[in-house]
């Protein structure tokens, strides 16, 4: 679980990349506490922030996601990669980081980034603790920004 203090260190946890895209949540009020991951949406909806706490260094990391519109996809369902639920392409989608100024990288993940929300839903309907499957998640989440946006544990802000 994750304290951010003031609105500086949230803007720390991002990438000097992304600073020049972020936008504070409108509701937040600080001290800011972080239980498992934040995400939150951009004023127009095109962006999506998740601030999240890196499982190595303990410290706050966030990534900023471009979200392509879901028309066009059909009706193909598709699976999360980060909680393994499954929806249509106005649930789960492709979310779009930049890896540089020039190269972006995509996740197919829930597009609300509600990952918690639907491993309790299911937790809560198999009657199982959910506190290691929302570990996963954060895991699944630190290993995309380590291996696709190449960022390392040593990541600080």
């Amino acid at each position: 679980m994750l304290l951010i203090r003031n609105a500086h260190e949230l803007m720390e946890a991002f990438r000097p990349l992304d600073l020049r895209l972020f936008e504070l949540p409108d509701e937040a009020t600080y001290p800011l506490l972080v239980r498992d991951y934040r995400a939150w949406l951009e004023t127009g909806g095109a962006r999506i922030y998740l601030v999240y706490e890196d499982p190595d260094t303990h410290k706050p990391r966030g990534l900023i996601f471009r979200r392509p519109n879901a028309r066009g996809a059909g009706g193909v369902s598709h699976m999360c990669n980060w909680c393994h639920s499954y929806g249509g392409p106005d649930e789960i989608g492709l979310l779009l980081a930049e890896e540089s100024a020039r190269r972006r990288v995509g996740v197919v993940v829930c597009r609300d980034l509600g990952c918690r929300e639907r491993v309790e839903e299911a937790g809560d309907l198999a009657g199982r603790d959910t506190a290691e499957a929302k570990r996963r998640v954060v895991e699944r989440m630190a290993r995309f920004a380590n291996e696709a946006l190449g960022l390392d544990t040593a990541h600080a802000g």
